[in-house]
């Protein structure tokens, strides 16, 4: 007698192509791509931009003054 590793006695030739074939990722490596990308879980960044202070803007200003102040000089 001849026992195979089927239990239902026939042979089943199924061919799956490998790039149908899904890669087996452990729960631990999907946390680590998934914490890499967006934060931890539940972590929601916040979607409204600062306002700008009038400090920040005099900060440009001069910064802008300078460029101009430098460009003219050369």
């Amino acid at each position: 007698m001849v026992l195979s590793g089927n239990p239902l006695g026939f042979e089943l030739d199924i061919h799956v192509p490998e790039d149908k074939v899904v890669i087996y990722q452990s729960k631990g490596s999907l946390m680590k791509t998934e914490m890499a990308s967006l934060g931890p879980p539940g972590y929601e960044p916040d979607q409204t931009p600062k306002p700008v202070t009038k400090a920040a803007k005099r900060n440009e200003r001069k910064k802008e003054k300078r460029r101009l102040s430098f460009k003219d000089m050369l």
